[in-house]
């Protein structure tokens, strides 16, 4: 294949034989397809792994905290800008859920600036790694720990995951 003007491979013309011989024709094909196509032959980093599930983790948490507040305080409050405050509590399960939610939301900075630490600056290690999934798994556990009022152990599990992120951003600087 030759090079077209912009730099990029250029295609061949629709129906002329293939270089290799055999006389196959081209599909004509653009470099849209093919960019679309593409995939990296190099996996994608265990961190990132770990921060894209995080992230649906996050998503998954909200449905039920959404299913449940609609409920309690009626899609007339929860669509509205909320300028006022409820005029209906939500349960105790309800809050303790936003409050696992908001918590997320919270923990998830942190160990995005963990992750772009240690994937750009190209320091994945086993010790991060690990850190990485031991924070996964501590959101998981959390959310019910917390909805269930796990004491002492929801605050426990909190720690793991936060001293898993701190662990990763320490092993990236070392």
């Amino acid at each position: 294949m030759g090079r077209d003007g912009e730099g990029g491979l250029s295609n061949p013309a629709p129906n002329t034989p293939s270089p290799q011989g055999g006389g196959e024709a081209h599909p004509p094909t653009s470099r849209w397809v093919r960019a679309r196509t593409h995939r990296p032959s190099h996996p994608t980093p265990a961190e990132l792994t770990a921060l894209a599930l995080a992230a649906l983790l996050l998503a998954l948490q909200f449905i039920p905290f959404s299913i449940r507040a609609n409920r309690e305080l009626t899609p007339g409050y929860t669509t509205s800008p909320r300028d006022r405050p409820p005029s209906r509590q939500m349960s105790i399960l309800t809050g303790r859920l936003q409050r696992a939610l908001n918590n997320h939301f919270e923990s998830l900075i942190l160990f995005t600036i963990a992750v772009v630490v240690v994937t750009l600056g190209n320091q994945s290690t086993a010790t991060t790694q690990y850190a990485a999934y031991t924070y996964l798994a501590a959101r998981v556990l959390f959310v019910p720990a917390y909805a269930l009022g796990w004491q002492p152990w929801r605050s426990a599990i909190w720690a793991v995951g936060f001293f898993a992120t701190f662990t990763m951003i320490i092993a990236a600087l070392v």
